[in-house]
């Protein structure tokens, strides 16, 4: 890295410094109208930060209060440049330097209602590529990340448009949705995945093709009664939905510099259509298939939370717990309330339970508050113990990002969550356990390695059941339950080994859970039938 002290550096980052001053003003200007106020702020030198840092290749310039800052900003962009670039298969696009910009206050950078902005334009022949930021909370965690995929993409598009050319926007759902892809927090992901999962039980999917010609701004593209942030998540969906085809990141760099290529001769709506399909048409025979794919690619992703503060508190250690609404904005899952055990001791436990009748292999995360306070603890579900203990204490009272405790198969009906302490750190003032949520994400590809094995037990125990070996057919059944929970067909056969073996309240447990999963099914009609039949005759013995 260099650091270069303000108009005492020459040669090729003095040239392009001197642009930069005689640019500023202008490109301000064309957000803000801001153009007096920032032409006198670099007239008397008064920019935020009196030094700046630039890489070796100079091809990043960076403005901010302070080095350490400027150089940890430096470090953030240029691996968000490596990590975009080698995901599109890219070396390398301008051979022009680019501005970053930290203002020290929200009302020295002067964009009112945005965290960061990106500026491309030209200007006495020259290409000037800015983007422009202020000092605030998560800035290098969320703010920068995004608006530099931003910066990055409007970059590759002039790959279509010539490197003296202004790249035209992308649709709104494709450009967030690619800056989601790269930038969003684990988070913020689970965030995106609970509102599609949501969208489409609802019926509320954007059709694909309309997603793809979107490009009004978000309020022009909202769907009346959607949220933008509804959308943002469905952008996300659809690119990383792109992205996971066979050489989907290929065909979305081809999808990106076709556009660009195009939107200069046609309307912008029908330049994406046509570059999506000279990216994308040999993957799908129509649009019509094209949804019900990414309908599927969203239903094997199917997400799930379970809000702490709506579950049933069935068991504790009998200390006390209690509902509250956290004062801060923060990305809350739950409605922006947690549910606070105020544990007093190691082996203290709370025991949350909430109707979840969603059986099969899951990913489970939990997201918890961490403070000064809070101990140590582990998580077990219907009985299974996770191994991994998560810390609870942190020096500043936060939010933390979704932490995995692993996987677990869940049956059909009611889910048990119970958490109990373990210990907790020295320094720590107690044993608090501070719950907002648990999100529990289906893992698709387990049930389907599952599901073979479960099926050859269900063989197995039918040929068991009509040989009249009943117990040796539950065993079986069972079995098979246990690798993929909530196997209808094994739920049924079970219920009727149950019935032969003289159980039927067993059996009927099996019964009610299958006609849950399956409300429709016909067959159940003549179980529930012989379910009736066999509990009168054990009510007459």
């Amino acid at each position: 890295m260099k650091r270069v002290r303000l108009f005492r550096q020459l040669g090729c980052f003095g040239c392009a410094f001197a642009l930069f001053l005689s640019l500023a003003g202008m490109a301000h200007a064309a957000l803000s109208g801001s153009t007096e106020r920032i032409r006198d702020m670099i007239a008397k030198q008064d920019f935020p930060g009196s030094e700046a840092v630039m890489d070796p290749q100079q091809q990043f310039i960076v403005f901010s209060p302070d080095q350490r800052l400027s150089k940890e900003v430096l470090d953030l962009v240029l691996s968000l440049r490596q990590q975009t670039y080698g995901f599109f298969g890219i070396s390398k696009i301008s051979d022009q330097p680019a501005f970053v910009l930290i203002f020290p206050t929200q009302e020295r950078y002067g964009l009112q209602g945005t965290g960061g902005a990106t500026m491309q334009f030209k200007y006495r022949n020259q290409y000037v590529r800015l983007l422009a930021s202020y000092l605030q909370e998560k800035l290098k965690e969320e703010i920068l990340p995004h608006e530099m995929i931003h910066f990055l993409i409007a970059d590759m598009s002039t790959l279509g448009t010539g490197a003296e050319g202004k790249p035209p926007e992308l649709p709104i759902f494709i450009n967030e949705g690619i800056a989601e892809y790269f930038s969003a927090s684990a988070g913020k992901r689970v965030l995106f995945e609970k509102m599609l999962w949501e969208a489409y039980q609802a019926g509320k999917l954007e059709p694909f093709k309309g997603i793809v010609t979107s490009t009004g701004n978000w309020v022009e593209a909202l769907t009346p009664g959607q949220s933008a942030w509804v959308q943002r998540a469905q952008g996300y969906s659809v690119v990383s939905f792109l992205a996971s085809l066979p050489n989907g990141n290929v065909k979305l760099r081809n999808y990106i510099v076709s556009f660009a290529t195009t939107a200069g001769r046609v309307a912008r709506e029908e330049a994406s259509l046509r570059a999506f399909e000279m990216a994308f048409g040999r993957d799908f025979p129509s649009w019509e298939d094209l949804q019900n794919r990414w309908v599927n690619f969203i239903r094997e992703r199917e997400t799930v939370v379970l809000e702490a503060e709506s579950a049933s508190v069935t068991d504790s250690s009998g200390e006390k717990w209690e509902v509250r609404k956290y004062p801060r904005e923060r990305l809350w899952l739950s409605g922006e309330k947690e549910l606070v055990f105020h544990a007093e001791k190691p082996g203290s436990f709370v025991t949350l339970q909430a109707d979840l009748n969603r059986p099969g292999a899951f990913d489970v995360y939990g997201i918890y508050t961490q403070g000064q306070t809070h101990g140590r603890f582990t998580l077990a579900i219907n009985g299974r113990e996770f191994p991994v203990l998560f810390d609870g204490y942190e020096r500043r009272e936060e939010l933390c990002e979704p932490f995995p405790h692993g996987k677990t198969l869940v049956g059909p009906g009611a889910i048990s969550a119970r958490f109990s302490v373990a210990d907790k750190v020295t320094i720590s003032g107690g044993y608090d356990i501070g719950i907002d949520c648990l999100v529990l994400r289906r893992d698709s590809r387990l049930e389907e390695q599952h599901r073979a094995s479960a099926q050859r037990f269900v063989q197995t125990g039918v040929n068991n059941y009509q040989r009249r070996q009943f117990r040796e057919a539950e065993e079986n059944f069972t079995r098979a339950l246990d690798l993929l929970p909530g196997d209808v067909a094994a739920l049924e056969w079970r219920a009727y080994a149950r019935m032969a073996l003289g159980r039927p309240d067993e059996a009927e447990e099996d019964v009610n859970a299958a006609v849950k999963l399956a409300p429709r099914s016909p067959r159940f009609e003549q179980l529930k039938k012989q379910l009736e039949a066999s509990k009168s005759r054990k009510n007459e013995q």
